[in-house]
């Protein structure tokens, strides 16, 4: 059968098993757009996020549990309207072995709405693919992140990641990894 798109290949090429949930964060074409080949792929899975053709909203507070590992939606709220990416998911996932936060594409008003929400992280997905938006120090001093992720091409025809940004981490030491100089990205976290 003929696969189209890059989640269904990579998730082959590592052996998972069946997919259950998958987390759709935000409405755009770059986060939705291989929803329908993701549906046709695993249709008993629950579709999640804010796209209007999901299965159910993430909503902050509400939780699940897999083989010790805890998923918390951090953002939106309930009664958050469209926001243009400010109401993209937020997602941390944390066990024994550490914690990472997955945000969307959030901008500055998102960014501030998520300061005091998580607490320290090992490792973070950074807001809009490395927008100045998400360059706060405040944010990067609470999160504290010992690694700093982001999904974008190479080279990013927007200038990613923000100039800003790279002096933020450059001031605290924090590695950033994006996805168009190393291809994927996978992260193993162990207990200590």
């Amino acid at each position: 059968s003929r696969v189209r798109g890059t989640i269904v290949p990579a998730l082959r090429s590592r052996g998972a098993g069946p997919v259950t949930r998958i987390v759709v964060p935000g409405t755009s074409r770059g986060q939705a757009g291989g929803l329908v080949d993701a549906r046709n792929q695993w249709p008993s899975a629950s579709f999640v996020g804010r796209h209007p053709d999901l299965d159910e909203r993430c909503i902050a507070g509400r939780s699940w549990s897999v083989d010790g590992v805890t998923f918390q939606w951090i953002h939106p709220s309930a009664a958050l309207p469209d926001l243009g990416g400010d109401d993209d998911c937020v997602l941390l996932v944390a066990s024994s072995a550490g914690r990472v936060l997955l945000t969307g594409r959030q901008r500055k008003a998102g960014v501030a709405r998520l300061l005091g929400r998580t607490g320290p992280v090992d490792a973070l997905l950074v807001p809009s693919r490395g927008h100045r938006d998400g360059a706060d120090p405040a944010w990067w001093r609470e999160l504290a992140p010992r690694l700093a992720l982001a999904s974008l091409e190479s080279p990013n025809r927007f200038g990613l990641p923000h100039d800003r940004l790279n002096d933020v981490l450059a001031r605290r030491g924090i590695p950033l990894l994006t996805t168009g100089e190393c291809g994927a990205i996978g992260m193993e976290f162990r207990p200590g």
